[in-house]
This record gives C-alpha cells, structure tokens and sequence, in this order.
C-alpha cells in the first residue's frame, strides 16, 4: 500500500503497473436544488421517533450522471417519506440513498441514512455493517467496531463479517482481539486468503514471526497476485533477520491487492454507474488479473468523465499489464495532458522508460513526480535506486535521508541507505545501519 498522507496509489514496482487509488470526496453541504424533504417528518411507523434529518449533501463535485441517480434516489426516499406507511419500505428507502452516497465516496453525508434504515429496522444487518465500513473509511476504530459487533451479532457467522471486525481491531493495535474472529471466519472459510493475511498481521503485531510466516506464505500460495501479502511478509522476515528475503518481498508489494469476497461492499459499489464505480470495478478486476475485463471498466469510466487522470492512468495500468505498452504509454500521456502535476503518471512513465534503459529521461520522471507531490514515497525510493544504479550515490543517499527523514523505519529506505553505503566503500556505516535494521 502506498505510504504517504493521500489516499492514492503507486502506479507499479518493478515492472508490475497497480494505478493510484482516488480518494477525493465531496462535500455535505445541503445542495440548494434538492427536493424538498429533508425536514419532512416521516410517517406515524415504528422506529420513527428516532429518525434524524437526512439532508442531501453537495452534489456540485459530481459528474451529471451521478448527480442524476443521487437525486432520483433522493426524490424516491421523499415519496417514500411522505406515503409509506410501514417501516420495512421506509427503511429500505433510507438505506438505499446511504448505499448510492457511499457508493459516491461521501464520507459523512451516508451516515444519518443509515441510522435511519437501522432505527427503522434494527434486526436487518445490512444497515450497521455499512455503518462499520463507513466509519472504517473515516478512521472512527471506536465507532466501526461498535457497529460490525451489532451487525455480527445479527449473523454470527458471517465471514466478511468476522474479517472487517478482526481488521478494525488491529487498526486499534488489538491482535489479541482481531485474533478469535480472523481464526473462526478461517475454520467457517479455509481457503480465505483474507482471513489468512488478517492473522499474518496478527502475528507480526505480537512479533510471532514465524507464525506470520506461515500464514502469509500460505496466503501468497494459494493468491500469488495478492502484492500487498508481500509488505507484512517482509515485515516478518525482518522480524526474523532474514534480509534478502525481506528485501525480495518489499520489491514486489503493491501490484495487486487480496480478494475479498464480500456481497454486501458488492452490492453497495453496484449501486451506482460512476467514474469511481467503474474504476472501483477496474481495481477489482486489476487485483484478479483480468486485464481485459479491467480495461473494459476503465473505459466505461472515462466515457463519464474523460478528463480524469486517475482513470486514463489506470487503464494504462490495464493495457500494459495485458502487453501493450505502446497503449499503456498513451493512456499515461493522456493522463499528463488531463493533469500535469499527476505525480502517478509521471512515475509510471519513469518505469517504463527505466525499464527501456533510457535513465537519464526515467531519472527525470521521477523526479518530477517527487516534486509534485514531496511525500511520493514509492516515487523518491525509485529515485534514490535509479540514481544508486547510476553511479550517483551521494545523491542516492540525500532521497533515501529524506525518506528516512520521514520514516526512521522504512525497511526499503533503510536497507538502500545501506547498500549505497557499501558502493561507497563505507562498509562499517552499512554493517551498523542492517543490524538496526532487526533490532
């Protein structure tokens, strides 16, 4: 996973492409042309008493598409608030317009929805899993756990379930916690990848690292193309002293993410034809390796919204994972000419032409991607490796310090750092900088 303050992506390592996640979302001021109805008091139906005001937020950031099916799902929950006469369709009308907000990337707008459908009908689980995944998104632990054990205890063997709590509780520094649930979803599920990667965590977090060994190599065999098994696998041989095999999995992190088979985050995505739908879509198909089916999605977002960087550059992504780089280069131009401060696409287009062995015009790529966004740290420790490769390893340190600058325990900034120490015959300086490095 990238490791920096926004919410994107790098585009790939190591010849593999994986795009940048978009994270942007609007805002939830009351958009002055909605219809009326966000104070309508909802009929005399049980639960009602409870209801809070669900105003419909800023669409302004919205494509037209999306700001079309925002509203007609809002003009279907006023009808509903002013002709249902019990709470099953009234709850479902609420929850729905949470569905279609989140499924837009609003954070907080989806909430009031939600407590809605929840007060209207408080035995339907649907309703505080969202909620724990909506607070999951927004880093409210407290609130995101307190909501997935309601939504468990409505269906105590729910995998997704059991796996969203067990992760809330290692975001909470709690693998004591997370433990039990990711072991019972693995026993109802014992080819979850998911579940398996969750105790690997676990495990590091209780510095069990054999233990966590066994659990992430057994993930990444039975998921090769889950790249971001690789970051906690390396974590633990680390933990183990084993550097070269830390090193080797820290280069191969972030091309493709572990499934995770979830009908109800399926259905919540599917809610909504839009440019973050499909390319939520694409990312999905990215992550299983079907690249066509991942252009194809791509595609269907840049007909709604063409000027979008992220997308041109994921279908770059797409195209050049399916062996067309020639169109994996002009989808990354394409995303340049869109914006270009895009730091991803400069990045993607330095690996492609290191990759071509035209450095000086890679070193030139990445640089201007870690000027454009300083805190690229992905960008800058491919940098510092180029520029090592180079023969440039006083200028190679200087990345890799303000890497380590930011990250004292960057693993890949570190064992770089010291490598670049050995180039520059300072052997004593390296032995000492790795010894750290597993203490």
């Amino acid at each position: 996973m990238r490791r920096h303050g926004s919410r994107r992506h790098p585009a790939f390592r190591h010849g593999l492409l994986a795009g940048a996640l978009a994270a942007a979302v609007a805002g939830c001021t009351a958009d002055p042309r909605a219809p009326d109805g966000s104070g309508t008091t909802p009929p005399d139906v049980p639960g009602a008493e409870a209801l809070r005001p669900t105003p419909l937020p800023d669409l302004s950031d919205m494509t037209p598409a999306v700001r079309e099916q925002i509203r007609e799902r809002y003009a279907a929950l006023t009808a509903a608030i002013e002709g249902a006469d019990e709470a099953g369709a009234l709850s479902e009308a609420y929850g729905a317009m949470g569905t279609v907000l989140m499924a837009a990337r609003y954070v907080d707008a989806p909430e009031p929805f939600y407590r809605n459908a929840q007060a209207l009908a408080p035995d339907d689980r649907r309703w505080p899993y969202y909620l724990g995944h909506l607070y999951t998104t927004r880093g409210a632990f407290a609130e995101a756990a307190s909501a997935l054990e309601r939504a468990l205890a409505l269906r105590p063997d729910d995998v997704p379930t059991l796996i969203s709590l067990g992760e809330v509780h290692l975001e909470q520094g709690r693998p004591a916690a997370a433990e039990p649930l990711l072991a019972q979803a693995l026993a109802l599920r014992p080819d979850s990848v998911w579940a398996r990667v969750g105790l690997g965590r676990a495990a590091v977090m209780r510095q069990d690292y054999l233990q966590a060994v066994e659990h992430l190599e057994a993930a990444l065999a039975v998921d090769p193309g889950a790249a971001d098994i690789h970051y906690p696998l390396a974590m633990a041989y680390r933990g183990l002293g084993e550097l070269e095999r830390a090193e080797g999995h820290l280069r191969q992190r972030d091309s493709g993410q572990v499934r995770r088979p979830d009908p109800l985050m399926q259905a919540m995505r599917d809610s909504l034809h839009s440019p973050s739908a499909y390319e939520r879509e694409g990312i999905q198909a990215l992550a299983g390796g079907d690249w066509e089916a991942a252009a194809a999605a791509f595609r269907r977002g840049i007909e709604l919204a063409p000027e979008n960087p992220s997308l041109r550059h994921r279908l770059g992504t797409a195209l050049f994972m399916a062996g067309d780089e020639r169109g994996g280069r002009t989808q990354f131009e394409a995303a340049l000419r869109a914006a270009p401060e895009y730091a991803q696409a400069h990045y993607s287009l330095g690996l492609l032409l290191e990759g071509n062995g035209r450095f000086e015009e890679a070193l030139h790529r990445f640089s201007t991607a870690v000027r454009h966004e300083p805190s690229y740290v992905e960008a800058r420790v491919r940098l510092a490796r180029l520029l090592r490769r180079m023969g440039r390893p006083n200028e190679a340190l200087a990345e890799y310090d303000q890497v380590i600058a930011a990250d004292a325990r960057d693993p890949e900034a570190r064992f770089g750092y010291a490598m670049t120490l050995v180039l520059l015959g300072r052997y004593q300086e390296a032995r000492d900088r790795l010894e750290a490095g597993i203490t």
